[in-house]
């Protein structure tokens, strides 16, 4: 029995190497290709940055150029000539609109982004906002309505970076909106601030609601409702916004318009922030 026992441990013993074996053989592959893929990822970003800045400087010139045309700077111009122009001019600005994009995407995406952090007031964000936006809105006779609760305290954020968050909410609305009006609400709820960008557009069908805020998602061929824009703006300001501490989300019944909002925390939390309220 002793050497029937021994036999049993050691061949036990004998299979448990051979297990520990072919688990530092796996482990081994895992890390290889963890490295591999992290370098590929680390390629694709820096051809990506490297890309997008060299467009910037010819894009730069092409927008220049069509702009002195187009204000009469080089002559005057006929009716069918403008028309082009202006076309030429809406493209090249949403493909600017887009390398910005790319560039704050693969930003955010390697922590290259820096946000700098300091007590600011909200109401006065969505007001520079609702001053750049305005004569976008009037020009669809749209009207812009600002429910601004008052006493809301300072709160700790990035404003250029929630300025960008609110002129891309905004944006869509105006750009989704045919008729009636935009209301932009802050309030004080549950402990954080909110924010909503209300529109009386046609809505979104719940089932391309989950879709809105992945990257270079499109909603289902035929919808109505159109982000229009490059397609990452949504994705940004939900980066954005969950570097902040916060959570940006829609509601909305097809047909009825929808609102989209996002919450920033009131407290500023200095594990997340760091004390010098900048981080990357």
């Amino acid at each position: 029995k002793v050497r029937e026992r021994t036999k049993d441990l050691t061949d036990a013993q004998a299979a448990t190497l051979n297990i520990m074996e072919d688990l530092n053989e796996e482990k081994e592959k895992v890390e290889k290709y963890s490295k591999e893929l992290e370098q590929a990822l680390r390629i694709k970003a820096d051809f990506t940055s490297m890309v997008s800045h060299e467009l910037r400087t010819p894009l730069t010139a092409i927008k220049e150029g069509i702009a002195l045309v187009i204000d009469g700077t080089t002559g005057p111009l006929g009716k069918e000539q403008r028309e082009f122009l202006d076309i030429a001019k809406r493209n090249v600005d949403r493909l600017a609109r887009l390398i910005n994009d790319v560039l704050d995407l693969q930003k955010l995406e390697s922590g290259k982004m820096v946000f700098t952090l300091a007590p600011e007031d909200i109401n006065g964000a969505v007001r520079e906002v609702y001053d750049t936006m305005i004569t976008m809105a009037k020009d669809k006779a749209l009207d812009i309505v600002l429910e601004l609760s008052e006493g809301i305290p300072k709160v700790v954020f990035d404003r250029d970076k929630i300025i960008q968050v609110l002129a891309n909410l905004v944006n869509n609305a105006v750009k989704l909106t045919d008729k009636g009006k935009i209301t932009v609400r802050t309030e004080i709820k549950d402990g954080f601030l909110w924010v909503t960008v209300k529109d009386e557009g046609p809505g979104i069908r719940a089932e391309d609601l989950p879709k809105l805020f992945r990257r270079f998602e499109q909603l289902e061929k035929g919808t109505e409702r159109r982000t229009g824009g490059t397609g990452l703006g949504l994705a940004i300001s939900k980066d954005i916004v969950e570097r902040h501490g916060g959570r940006i989300w829609v509601e909305s019944v097809y047909g009825q318009g929808a609102s989209f909002i996002f919450t920033l925390p009131i407290v500023e939390r200095k594990e997340s922030y760091g004390e010098d309220r900048t981080y990357s």
